[in-house]
């Protein structure tokens, strides 16, 4: 995958993984043991940096905070999404990065096409998101 190297703030990880077959790109703050962790989804034509300020203003000793690039999106690898699937890509995406990251419960921010994609994934992991907050959603229909 051809790297566009976005520089990122300092206090903040920067990496890839693996998932799904694709890379996906991460932000990441926190002490992995941080009791709170928060996974952060970008709006349509924008990218996990637009999270940068907020995970910043966290406290680093209680907040575990991952802000994903969603696939085609940011640093992540460019794949098709299936909209015959509305967006379960992006939330079968989303819970293999928390399920890499070991995460068994968390809290929900999605922005956006992020709010969007965060309807979908609460219907489908409810027993593992403690709360959601979307600011500026979409249709809770997808692509349509």
């Amino acid at each position: 995958m051809a790297r566009i190297n976005i520089p990122v703030s300092k206090g903040l990880t920067s990496r890839a993984v693996d998932i799904n077959g694709i890379q996906l790109h991460l932000l990441e703050r926190g002490k992995a043991d941080a009791l709170t962790k928060i996974v952060m989804i970008h709006g349509n034509v924008a990218a996990a940096t637009w999270w940068e300020e907020i995970m910043l203003g966290l406290d680093e000793d209680q907040y575990r905070s991952v802000a994903i690039d969603l696939r085609g999106y940011g640093e992540s690898e460019a794949a098709p999404v299936d909209a015959t699937r509305g967006l379960r890509d992006y939330t079968d995406d989303i819970h293999g990065v928390v399920k890499e990251l070991g995460w068994e419960q968390y809290h929900f921010i999605g922005h956006s096409l992020g709010g969007s994609v965060g309807y979908t994934y609460l219907l489908d992991y409810n027993n593992e998101v403690l709360s959601m907050t979307l600011i500026a959603p979409g249709s809770p229909y997808g692509f349509g």
